[in-house]
């Protein structure tokens, strides 16, 4: 089973990254970033989420048909309109929904561009807070143009990798989260965050270690510390810590690595990695579907082999 693991891994983008996973691992729940323009008081930001890997013209049309519709059915309080201030079609592959923020403000809208990239379905959104609505349309608007479907991430270069869209906007900063599931091991889940230029924790992965400890025998699980120190990843110091519980009878793993670094960069990002089996989140545990072995192989396969993408930066 170790072997066949090995062999199935294949790069997978993310953000200025590649790293080496499992060809089972997809992503599920999660695949959303931030982008930051402006590092003052008066910052701005776009927040970036794919909701299908795979889609067409019709996904588009019913998921925008749903958010509006949701919102049409809600009244603003003071105004007495409905809650969807604006729905502009901004192409045959993108519309924009302007709705109010609150039930009673007047002047605070969130904008939400559903777009076609490709055939990924995305979600932009931002927010408006003194009713100056045009530049974040046109903000949103440009982005159409800066993001992009490569054929092959690998080679894509610059810019910033979320999920299968390629995005190069300008931004001062960018801050990501995926999580990626096996559909064939229910139990096996591997996540992945990542923060620009945000400054490192006070405390270190191995110095929240006991805050890992309390979460665990929260839950009834006993555990011992498989392995723990300091790593490298992506040519940065890093730490990890591979934990083996038990609880109710049933064997899982929580494995972690996090990056630290003295000169936060686009291309010296703090890089967060997890991988869990036996899940324990949102109900029974699961007896794991990898032995510790596996377990171990494919962490350290896949951590070693996180790497800058040619000119990504």
């Amino acid at each position: 089973m170790t072997s066949k693991l090995l062999e199935s891994m294949r790069p997978f983008a993310f953000s200025r990254y590649l790293i080496d996973l499992p060809s089972g691992l997809t992503i599920t729940d999660e695949c959303r970033m931030t982008l930051t323009y402006g590092l003052g008081a008066d910052f701005e930001t776009v927040d970036i989420e794919v909701l299908d890997v795979r889609a067409d013209p019709t996904k588009l049309r019913t998921t925008v048909a749903s958010r509006a519709a949701k919102f049409e059915g809600q009244q603003h309080t003071k105004l007495k309109v409905s809650m969807l201030a604006a729905k502009t079609t901004v192409s045959s592959t993108a519309t924009l929904l302007r709705r109010f923020d609150d039930y009673s403000l007047t002047q605070y809208f969130i904008f939400e561009l559903y777009a076609l990239v490709g055939d990924a379905l995305i979600v932009a959104k931002a927010s408006v807070y003194d009713n100056n609505i045009a530049p974040v349309e046109a903000r949103l608007t440009r982005l159409l143009s800066q993001m992009s479907r490569p054929a092959d991430m690998a080679r894509a270069g610059r810019g910033f990798a979320l999920g299968p869209v390629l995005i190069d906007a300008a931004q001062d900063q960018e801050h990501s989260s995926i999580t990626l599931h096996d559909g064939a091991r229910p139990d096996v889940w591997f996540a992945i965050s990542t923060n620009a230029i945000g400054a490192d924790a006070d405390k270190s992965l191995l110095q929240r270690g006991d805050a890992n400890d309390a979460k665990v025998r929260a839950l009834g699980a006993k555990w011992d510390s498989l392995r723990r120190g300091k790593v490298r990843i992506a040519d940065m110091d890093a730490e990890e810590e591979l934990i083996g519980y038990k609880a109710e009878g049933k064997n899982g793993f929580l494995f972690a690595a996090e990056s630290r670094r003295t000169r936060p960069s686009f291309d010296r990002q703090k890089l967060k990695f997890d991988l869990t089996s036996g899940r324990l989140i949102g109900g029974a545990p699961l007896e794991s579907s990898l032995s510790q072995s596996e377990m171990v192989a494919v962490w350290d396969a896949a951590i070693r082999s996180v790497r800058l993408r040619p000119a990504a930066v």
